[in-house]
């Protein structure tokens, strides 16, 4: 036998019904899902928190190695600065005459 002959399909305003009750049945087995843990939905637990850690670890590290770079980089240029200025002044004492604006030591 077939199974149309046993139980005819609902055709249409039953159809509807019936479809409208199947998707009720769906959204209410949705509603009463199994508990999770939050921890484990939101990624929580010591792994992840170790993770965490260790990236803000090499966050900080590669943050004071670039200042430290920064730092250098500072120094470099103000000892150029200096020296390049010390340089025009010896030039300038130099061209200058007795008695203009710097004195002989």
């Amino acid at each position: 036998m077939v199974l149309d002959e046993l139980l005819p399909k609902a055709t249409g305003r039953e159809a509807k019904i019936e479809k409208k009750i199947a998707g009720a049945e769906v959204r209410r087995q949705r509603e009463h899902s199994p508990e999770v843990k939050e921890d484990f939905l939101m990624g929580g637990g010591d792994d992840f928190r170790s993770r965490l850690a260790a990236r803000q670890r090499l966050n900080k590290k590669r943050r004071e190695e670039k200042q430290q770079q920064m730092s250098d980089r500072v120094e470099q240029y103000e000892a150029k600065e200096k020296a390049t200025m010390e340089a025009l002044l010896t030039m300038a004492q130099s061209s200058k005459k007795e008695g203009a604006l710097w004195k002989p030591k």
